[in-house]
């Protein structure tokens, strides 16, 4: 990438960047994680989520969990 640019004397600067670019994968569950239940009203479940996994090591997942409607 070449960003150019005039300084207060109307001189041109030019900056030279280069760039590495390298596959990068998201952090994904190492199992499917189940989506549906059916449960009647009073019905209390307990679900634990499989484990998260980075394949290539450089993010720290983070789970989100919120209640839908329906």
């Amino acid at each position: 990438m070449i960003l150019r640019n005039c300084d207060a004397m109307n001189r041109l600067l030019e900056l030279n960047l280069y760039i590495s670019v390298i596959s990068n994968t998201h952090p994904d569950f190492t199992e499917t994680v189940q989506t549906s239940f059916a449960m009647s009203v009073g019905d209390v479940f307990t679900y634990k989520l499989p484990p998260v996994e980075d394949p290539n090591l450089n993010d720290v997942p983070e789970v989100y969990l919120d209640v839908m409607e329906a």
